[in-house]
């Protein structure tokens, strides 16, 4: 397989690596992961699409040195220029995005601005753009995640505190961050700050876990699909969720997955469940990116 160096962001305006396989193909990939930040998952997982013979090119938007520190007011064009870059690179038509959490939130969100975009995987994604990160997970509710022509997104204000995390890791056993999520659809989502995913052109793959405890996916793929659907999207759309698996729905190095028992309950009572969905949720991934993008 033939890696790429890291691409400087002042040249490109980006930074990221490109995984091509062996055997030239037109099939191509942005991967972003969540709040994790940097590169590393993002690499993994792009590794993975090049042995299946996709382009993938990992993205690092936040949390490493040459990108911002946060998950604040990350500006999309970030993502147009790793499109047009992959598009040059690979000699392909479209490009198809696939992102993981806060990663899905922005490939959602990118595909209904952006073109060139044909095919979108959003795992464990949200359905509207919430408040910003910093490296370490902690919500910060007055500031947006993303930006777009110099311009904050409208956001949902998500207000949490490292403390009542690690307070219900105790009572609970497990991380659980869903409570904030939870307030804020009590309170309502404002028109405003939902992912017009109707206005994309590309076709969209929704993939959720019911026990997400990081926050609530299952919810989000049920909205965006439903949008779409209301919208009559004349694209290809679908929502695939599975019952035992925690939030990390992605291919994960050996070291990474032998942490989740820690963290989450059903990776502890489940293991050769959640190993089992992660592979099929991949799975799915590859066939719907096969299929639908650059067609």
């Amino acid at each position: 397989m033939k890696t790429h160096k890291l691409t400087s962001v002042k040249k490109e305006g980006f930074m990221g690596r490109l995984y091509t396989p062996d055997t030239p193909s037109k099939k191509s990939v942005v991967v972003m992961t969540g709040g994790d930040g940097g590169i590393k998952n993002a690499d993994y997982i792009a590794q993975c699409f090049a042995e299946k013979g996709i382009n993938a090119l990992s993205l690092a938007y936040f949390g490493i040195s040459g990108v911002q520190k946060n998950l604040i007011e990350v500006p999309l064009e970030c993502i147009e220029s790793a499109v047009s870059y992959l598009k040059e690179k690979t000699q392909c038509g479209a490009v198809a995005l696939y992102g993981l959490s806060k990663g899905a939130e922005l490939s959602l969100l990118s595909a209904s601005l952006i073109g060139d975009i044909d095919c979108v995987v959003a795992v464990v994604p949200n359905y509207y753009v919430a408040s910003g990160f910093t490296k370490v997970g902690r919500p910060i509710g007055n500031r947006s995640s993303w930006s777009y022509r110099g311009n904050p997104m409208p956001y949902v204000p998500i207000v949490g505190k490292l403390s009542d995390t690690v307070k219900t890791y105790f009572r609970e056993g497990e991380s659980n961050q869903t409570k904030v999520y939870h307030e804020a659809e009590a309170v309502g989502i404002p028109e405003e700050t939902l992912i017009r995913v109707e206005e994309s052109h590309a076709a969209i793959l929704c993939i959720s876990t019911a026990c997400d405890r990081v926050w609530l996916s299952k919810n989000a793929g049920d909205k965006i699909v439903g949008r779409l659907k209301n919208s009559g999207y004349p694209y290809a759309y679908h929502h695939e969720s599975f019952e035992y698996v925690s939030h990390f729905l992605c291919p994960l190095s050996a070291s990474y997955e032998k942490m989740l028992p820690r963290m989450f309950k059903v990776e502890k009572q489940k293991p050769l469940d959640c190993r089992n969905a992660r592979q099929a949720a991949f799975g799915l991934a590859v066939d719907w990116i096969v299929k639908y993008s650059n067609v």
